[in-house]
């Protein structure tokens, strides 16, 4: 049987359960007017963020972000899948679940899915067996051992010893388990040429790798012989094992990355091992040197800083700046630990103690920082003077750019001026001024402006600032008006949706970001079906990516101080049409443009279709400045 719930059954159990009272068992929470606030549970403060609305069956952390209704909050403080935390909820409120039949399809795959981590439950326990009571795997605990683990940090991990047999794993397993679903787990493989299967892993140390919730989903092997080929060997990836979507050791490490809120992202197994033994616990890996957009995801879920603590190696430096776009497109707050040469995190315990890999990691560099000095470094046997002035600031300039705060960067500019003059004096006896760096970072922003200008000026009769007045679609600097428009008409529609009807001509709308769209198009669905009061939380519950979520939050609690809702409705889409129409009459203005080059008529359906745009935008132009 599988459970199935229709939005009916999911408001039923939103509105016999109190929301105050189950996140109550987690937070301290202090009643303020008709709302809640307490700390927030997912990431540590000393000020009280954390903003629960029992009205509206909703929470928000003006913190960390964290968004979302009841379900939600079940869902990542107890690692719940949604089906689970629905049923746990509907539990506690007395309410009998809604069950129906599995078409055979769903019930061969429910089976399967259940055997497959039942398969992978099995592995790890003959591993773990093979480890520590068989004289074969004796050296392989010599081994770890040797590397300086502890009995039960080995324990701790579940690391295992796969026999030298060809079929040892495959023979235990077999009166349990079907051939094809220790295929499917990637446990066997079958014979390209005799028939059969044999053990994908044999002779290795094992390191299972896990999920969030600590289930088993593949294992890594090391080999125990330097002719054994690869050294590392992994489970293939399938439906089951995706090294894209997971880290390793995340489920052990979660809770401490929380209380830090700092997670260390490492290149090996070996590396978060050691770091956990050492009191580091908030250390994982990224089952591979190219960090995910996957990853970086469950990264922010449990903290907003992260160290990057890959090996020093040109390898290890190139896949740190790779990662660093992943993370930095999350929203995390970044820092590179840097580490001595040929040394990895393992490595530099072992020879120099927890307290060595301490300091390092107080002396992690912010991104900006360690840019800059890669820059440096980078370039450092240019051959002389000149070529590796220019080499750096090829890059260091546009780095510096980048920084849009203007206080930050030029306090960057100061800082990377005196380390290249340290630099340079020492090497090269050439001195590198703070004021032509700052105006080589002024020339580079003012030429970038330049070429993101969408200003465009002709003297034909096709002219866009002549037509419309000199505006541009996309408003003054730093702002976008379409945006904001767009925004508005979500919060509207979020406090009234009964008014979804007025905005039914957005349905062929380019939303400014994905999501603005999801959260229209939620709002669409729902309307009519969801009660007003519970709408928020339907979204919340419902309506992805994660980023969507907190912009609902973010409006809902905006919509406290609408005054005129169908007037801002109004305003808003009147700008939105606006935005439309002037767009298309650029597209006219360039199909002009060609006929006029080519010496070609332009046709009268289209000048007419020009001149009756020019004549609603004057007029939508008019009505909005009323």
């Amino acid at each position: 049987m599988v459970v199935r719930f229709d939005e009916a059954f999911l408001q039923e159990v939103r509105d016999r359960t109190d929301i105050v009272a189950v996140i109550g068992e987690y937070v301290h929470l202090t009643r303020r007017g008709k709302d809640y606030w307490g700390l927030c549970p997912f990431h540590p403060e000393k000020t009280p963020s954390f903003h629960v609305v029992p009205e509206k069956g909703f929470y928000h952390c003006f913190g960390c972000k964290a968004t979302g209704d009841v379900f939600r909050f079940l869902m990542e403080k107890e690692h719940m899948t949604f089906a689970e935390a629905v049923a746990a909820l509907a539990r506690r409120a007395g309410i009998p679940l809604p069950r129906e039949p599995m078409t055979p399809a769903q019930e061969r795959q429910a089976r399967i899915r259940q055997q497959v981590y039942g398969a992978l439950e099995f592995a790890t326990r003959f591993f773990e067996y093979h480890l520590w009571h068989t004289p074969e795997g004796q050296k392989a605990l010599a081994y770890l051992r040797d590397r300086g683990l502890k009995d039960e940090t080995i324990t701790r991990f579940r690391l295992g010893y796969a026999p030298n047999r060809w079929d040892g794993l495959l023979r235990a397993a077999r009166q349990r388990f079907a051939p094809e679903i220790l295929v499917q787990a990637g446990l066997i493989q079958p014979r390209e040429q005799e028939g059969g299967y044999y053990d994908r892993f044999r002779n290795r140390v094992i390191f299972p790798i896990a999920d969030l919730r600590g289930r088993v989903i593949g294992f890594g092997g090391r080999a125990l012989t330097e002719d054994q080929v690869p050294k590392y060997y992994n489970s293939p990836e399938g439906p089951f094992f995706n090294k894209r979507l997971h880290l390793y050791g995340l489920h052990l490490a979660k809770e401490a990355m929380r209380a830090r809120d700092e997670g260390i992202v490492v290149e090996g197994y070996m590396d978060v091992i050691a770091l956990h033994q050492a009191g580091f616990t908030h250390a994982v890996a990224s089952l591979g040197t190219a960090l995910t957009r996957e990853q970086a995801e469950l990264l922010r879920r449990q903290c907003s800083r992260v160290v990057i603590a890959y090996d020093a190696d040109l390898a290890g430096q190139a896949a740190t700046l790779r990662g660093f776009e992943v993370l930095a497109a999350a929203g995390l707050d970044l820092k590179v630990l840097r580490l001595p040469a040929g040394k990895d995190p393992d490595e530099l315990i072992r020879s120099q103690g927890a307290e060595a890999f301490a300091r390092a990691l107080a002396d992690a560099l912010p991104l900006i920082e360690y840019k800059i000095r890669s820059a440096l470094e980078k370039h450092r046997d240019a051959g002389n003077p000149a070529e590796e002035r220019a080499a750096v600031m090829r890059e260091v300039v546009p780095i510096l750019a980048g920084i849009q705060d203007p206080v930050l960067r030029e306090l960057y500019t100061r800082r990377a001026a005196m380390w290249l003059a340290e630099d340079f004096v020492v090497r090269w006896g050439e001195e590198v001024s703070e004021e032509s760096l700052r105006h080589m970072v002024r020339a580079y922003l003012e030429k970038s402006r330049k070429r993101g200008s969408d200003t465009y000026t002709t003297t034909k009769n096709w002219n866009n600032r002549k037509v419309m007045g000199g505006a541009t679609a996309r408003g003054g600097p730093g702002t976008n008006p379409i945006r904001e428009a767009e925004r508005t008409v979500l919060r509207v529609l979020l406090h009234r949706p009964d008014l979804v009807g007025r905005a039914e001509a957005l349905a062929g709308h380019r939303w400014q970001t994905p999501e603005h769209q999801a959260i229209y198009d939620s709002l669409a669905a729902a309307a009519g079906t969801v009660p007003p009061a519970g709408l928020a939380a339907h979204l919340l519950a419902t309506v992805e990516p994660a980023e969507a979520r907190t912009l609902v939050a973010e409006l809902e609690e905006e919509g406290r101080f609408i005054v005129q809702p169908e007037r801002e409705l109004q305003d808003a889409l009147d700008r939105l049409r606006q935005d439309a129409k002037q767009r298309r009459i650029r597209e006219l203005q360039a199909i002009f443009r060609e006929r006029e080059a080519a010496g070609q008529p332009v046709e009268p359906a289209l000048l007419l279709e020009y001149q009756e745009l020019i004549r609603e935008y004057q007029e939508l132009v008019r009505r909005t400045r009323s």
